[in-house]
């Protein structure tokens, strides 16, 4: 499959509409530009998503997002992202809700979740989360080194460059 040089410089519809042409071209609905990471953002802040999507398409990947946790985990499910990048606390469900309920629908090896939150401690989540192995933890608001080491970190097992 072709790489298309300019992808980063679309309009996030553009990109849609193109990753959505390059899929039904390939057959394969869950298709992506080779050498790009999959990545689900689950957050209520919009303009997180909105950042984050930006920092991540400038760095190659595909971005897919969710503003709850419910729309979250029926993305994780039918998208089955390389990588979850997961509010910790969201209105309805939190973060580990989600995170337990993947883990209990997966089949294979785990899909690593980058935790993001501005209300959590390391330790609240780390009392409630039992796989630190394929997990992280960054508070809010994000350093871009940190929060682009740690999406490189969670990737690099995962995904082929």
């Amino acid at each position: 499959m072709e790489k298309t040089p300019g992808i980063a410089s679309f309009s996030p519809v553009a990109k849609l509409q193109h990753l959505d042409r390059i899929s039904a071209a390939s057959g394969d609905e869950n298709a992506i530009i080779e050498g790009m990471a999959r990545i689900l953002i689950v957050d209520d802040d919009f303009e997180i998503v909105s950042l984050l999507d930006e920092i991540l398409t400038k760095d190659g990947h595909q971005v897919d997002s969710a503003f709850e946790a419910v729309e979250g985990m029926e993305k994780a499910r039918s998208l089955k992202p390389d990588l979850v990048i997961l509010d910790f606390h969201m209105p309805g469900a939190n973060g580990a809700h989600l995170f337990e309920s993947m883990r209990r629908n997966q089949s294979g090896a785990p899909t690593p979740v980058l935790f993001i939150s501005g209300e959590a401690s390391p330790e609240d989540i780390l009392n409630q989360i039992a796989d630190p192995e394929h997990s992280r933890f960054l508070p809010k608001p994000l350093k871009l080194e940190e929060f682009r080491a740690a999406v490189k970190e969670l990737l690099d097992p995962h995904h082929k460059k």
